[in-house]
């Protein structure tokens, strides 16, 4: 006696298609985690980037007033630090390393963005910079790096070059 055939799957076929659904969600959970990742590195440099970009103004304005107000010799680095001298201050201004702090030291500046001639501060510009070289082979157009990390480990350096043109590097690490 012949038997006759029920509709549906037999054992096998199902177990071979569980094994490919499987397989097709292990490769989409796998795009799904490099995208999440690639994004959060993404996202960890535009913010270094903005904090450069901040730290780099309030230090070009810095140089620029210095410049502005003396003759060559108003920039003076060493090492890690860099003075600035403005005419009418009764201080010079400093940036230097504090650990992985970058902060600036002298004339407070007041709520229009001047320079204060009376009240002096020591403010944290930046944290978590690893690194901040100044070289000053022309006083008129200091040369700095500055270069921050994030706690997830993403690298941020940038500096300015002596024609003062921007340079950028991104190096991203695990």
């Amino acid at each position: 006696m012949k038997r006759r055939r029920r509709p549906g799957f037999t054992l096998p076929e199902l177990l071979i298609a569980t094994v490919l659904a499987c397989l097709l969600m292990a490769a989409l959970v796998a795009v799904v985690v490099g995208h999440v990742r690639s994004r959060g590195r993404m996202e960890a440099v535009m913010k270094l980037q903005d904090d450069w970009t901040r730290v780099q103004f309030l230090l070009d304005q810095d140089i620029e007033e210095s410049i502005a107000s003396s003759n060559a010799s108003g920039c003076a680095a060493s090492g890690t630090r860099l003075t600035l001298t403005v005419a009418g201050t009764n201080q010079p201004i400093t940036y230097y390393l504090d650990g992985t702090n970058l902060r600036r030291c002298g004339p407070a500046i007041t709520v229009t963005g001047e320079l204060s001639p009376t009240l002096t501060s020591d403010d944290l510009v930046a944290e978590r910079v690893t690194s901040f070289e100044v070289d000053l082979s022309d006083p008129q157009r200091p040369f700095y790096t500055l270069t921050l990390t994030d706690p997830t480990g993403v690298v941020y350096t940038n500096g300015t070059q002596p024609t003062g043109a921007m340079m950028r590097s991104r190096r991203i690490t695990n």
